[in-house]
């Protein structure tokens, strides 16, 4: 999985093969044909997504070699302001800009991208996920890092700037 971060809540996700924009904004020096270019989907701020809820629901596995290959990835609704983008063979994406919802045991394998240092809280608190990935403006990280630090145990943390892209 390859997360690129422009600003705002604007996302370019590389997940299983697929191109993935979320919430495409304009955004200064990024011409609008680079951002969508290439994409498989393209999924626009308040957009209606398949509803999910966290709590039965599981990752789908990767195909074995002699099995047909859907790799569709998926992106659906998990709450307000939540959305958790899913492929085959990857850890689950939830992307979070408020309350993290109650989650399953996935949750512990994810990929949490907060939006807000509050998202970012409520992500380790509730979920204890693998990764907690900020899409913070750089002048807030230092009181994010700062809030988290003592609370993280196995959660490790991390933060994008715009424009560079983060393997994960």
């Amino acid at each position: 999985m390859k997360i690129t971060w422009f600003g705002n809540r604007t996302l370019r996700l590389h997940m299983a093969g697929q191109i993935i924009v979320w919430h495409p904004a304009a955004i200064e020096g990024v011409a609008p044909e680079e951002l969508e270019s290439g994409t498989d989907q393209i999924i626009a701020a308040g957009q209606a997504l398949p509803k999910a809820d966290a709590t039965s629901w599981q990752p789908r596995r990767a195909p074995t070699a002699l099995e047909p290959v859907d790799q569709q990835v998926a992106v659906l609704e998990l709450g307000p302001d939540a959305a958790l983008v899913e492929g085959p063979g990857e850890p689950p994406l939830l992307l979070l800009g408020g309350a993290a919802p109650p989650a399953g045991r996935w949750s512990r394998d994810a990929v949490v991208l907060a939006f807000t240092q509050k998202a970012a809280a409520a992500a380790l608190e509730a979920l204890h996920p693998k990764l907690i990935v900020l899409a913070v403006e750089a002048d807030d990280l230092d009181a994010v890092f700062d809030e988290l630090r003592a609370h993280l145990g196995g959660t490790a943390l991390t933060a994008l700037e715009p424009g560079l892209a983060l393997e994960v």
